[in-house]
């Protein structure tokens, strides 16, 4: 990589950096709980759950990180 536009040095990157992601930052589960009550019978119960994940990654300059949005 050149360090400027016009100029003709090159450098490179010789620190490593590690970003701590928590996994709560990253994973979600989303339950809900339907009643359903129809008259002259027992109450149903149903629950669904959803999981939940985004992608994170570093951003362009290199001094963080980027979330994008959740997906199923």
């Amino acid at each position: 990589m050149f360090t400027s536009p016009t100029s003709d040095e090159w450098y490179t990157r010789n620190t490593l950096v590690t970003y701590y992601v928590p996994t709560s930052m990253v994973n979600k589960t989303v339950t809900r709980t339907i009643k359903i009550s129809e008259p002259g019978q027992d109450s149903k119960t149903i629950t669904q759950t959803a999981k939940l994940t985004r992608q994170v990654r570093v951003n362009q300059d290199d001094t963080g990180v980027v979330y994008d949005g959740f997906a199923r």
